[in-house]
Formats: structure tokens, sequence, C-alpha cells
């Protein structure tokens, strides 16, 4: 992984299993997994654990990645690399990347739809969500904390940093947005994974 480069790893949940995620699973995820009633949302959860444990393993590449949070709640991992992750319903997804800050938001359409969004309503509040999970604050952030200075560009009024904007590009059903918080341009790199790469932590 190139330093500038963020790569999403996204994962359809279709032939996804509790069995195949057991290898990355801890005792704490399985329980977490087990309190949610509806088995699509439990699957979700554990595979979005399982998955930033095979991004992390992956592409950090030496010792075992320990994941705290700061004070807002927000993950990171000790020495790197920066992560952040999503879900919606059939797809979980994870961001990688080494240099820099960014937040990543999934959505399902036909849900936002459900909700009464149109497509570039869905969009525009995934990036919106995608910068306040970069940031590491509240959706408050999202509602009232931005505004947009450029087509891909948002300014967070609080800090004054500029946070720009790609979108991985998904199966119809989903959208998605990256935030990333650089004054160099990242590149952007999207990788689907199977069931068959969750073979084992060293896959």
């Amino acid at each position: 992984m190139l330093s500038r480069e963020i790569v999403v790893c996204w994962l359809p949940l279709d032939g996804i299993s509790e069995h195949v995620l057991q290898p990355f699973l801890t005792d704490e995820d399985r329980t977490h997994g087990s309190s949610f009633r509806d088995s699509e949302v439990s699957l979700r959860s554990l595979t979005k654990r399982a998955l930033v444990r095979w991004c992390l393993n992956h592409f950090r590449g030496e010792g075992e990645a320990r994941i705290i949070r700061t004070q807002t709640g927000k993950p990171f991992v000790v020495g790197g690399p920066y992560f952040n992750c999503s879900s919606a319903p059939g797809i979980v997804a994870c961001a990688v990347c080494a240099s820099c800050e960014m937040g990543l938001d999934v959505e399902c359409k036909a849900r936002a739809k459900s909700l009464g969004m149109s497509i570039e309503e869905t969009i525009q509040w995934t990036e919106k969500e995608a910068i306040a999970k970069g940031v590491g604050t509240g959706l408050e952030l999202a509602i009232d904390g931005l505004r947009r200075v450029e087509v891909d560009t948002y300014l967070v009024l609080e800090t004054d940093e500029h946070w720009h904007i790609h979108h991985p590009k998904l199966p119809s059903k989903w959208v998605a947005s990256v935030a990333y918080n650089s004054s160099i341009p990242a590149t952007l790199k999207v990788r689907q994974l199977s069931a068959a790469d969750l073979k084992s932590p060293d896959t």
C-alpha cells in the first residue's frame, strides 16, 4: 500500500457465515454479535470486526494491530495504519490508509429510498457522515458543522480543516464515500473480497 493511497476492501454478505469469520473473532466480538436479535445485523457486526482485522493484518504486515479508542470513541491503531469501516444491508467495507485520517460511509439505495431520500441526497449524506466519522465526532457535525467549498471538498467549520471526498465504485445497490484530511491528494483503490479471502488471518 502506497503512503498516499486509500484502499477500500468490501465484502458482500452473500456466502458469509460466522464459521468463515471465526479466525478473526474474539470472545468479545461473539458476545457483541449475539446481542442483536436480527440475524442479518448480527452477521454484519461480526463481519465488520473480522474485515477490520483482516485489513489491518494484510496491510500492516508486522505484529498484531492494537486497536484503542479516542475520548470521542473513534477506534485507531497504535502505530498505524489509519482505518475506518462501514456497513449497510448486504455489505461490509473497510478503508485503510498509511498516511492520513479518513472516514468511510456506505448506504443502501433501497433503504435510503424507503426513507424518502433521492440518490443525490443519499450520496451527499454519505459524504458528510464519512467526514464525521473521520473527524471522530457525532452526527451533529454532519448535520450542522460542514460547508461544501468545492465539488469534492468540505470545510469543517469548527476546525477550519478541509476534507476531500472520493466515491468508491460499488455494485449499483449501494453508494459510498471516503473522506480524507490531507493537503496532498490521495488515490483510491477498491478491492472486492470473498469468503475465500478470509481463510486465515495470515491470508
